[in-house]
């Protein structure tokens, strides 16, 4: 697997499948249903929200998710701030290392998409 494939699906199922299936709870979610403060407070926001705030809401949403992989890839890589003494190794299958760029495969991929 070449690490654009992997950063690839990583941003695909924790940037947009997330905040896509965040999108259809935000609209969706029987109301009366929600027992979780948390949700129960943040779909209170929602509702009072105009258009352009609630767009804003999945925006900054699309953003964290951004940042927080970013940032998890970056460790990875032995590149971001982590007090880990650990020699960690993420290999593909037939054994080649992936890390190294993830966090910069990542942010292109962040930046070349639309927010």
């Amino acid at each position: 697997m070449k690490p654009e494939k992997f950063v690839d699906e990583i941003f695909l199922r924790t940037v947009n499948d997330n905040v896509t299936s965040y999108a259809e709870m935000l609209e969706n979610l029987p109301r009366d249903e929600v027992k979780d403060p948390y949700w129960s407070e943040l779909l209170a926001f929602y509702d009072k929200s105009n258009d352009n705030e609630r767009k804003l809401i999945l925006k900054l949403m699309r953003q964290v998710s951004q940042d927080s992989v970013a940032s998890l890839l970056s460790i990875i890589d032995g590149v971001g701030y982590s007090e880990l003494d650990s020699d960690l190794q993420l290999k593909d299958s037939s054994g080649k290392q992936l890390q190294g760029d993830l966090a910069d495969l990542f942010i292109e991929k962040s930046e070349q998409s639309s927010i």
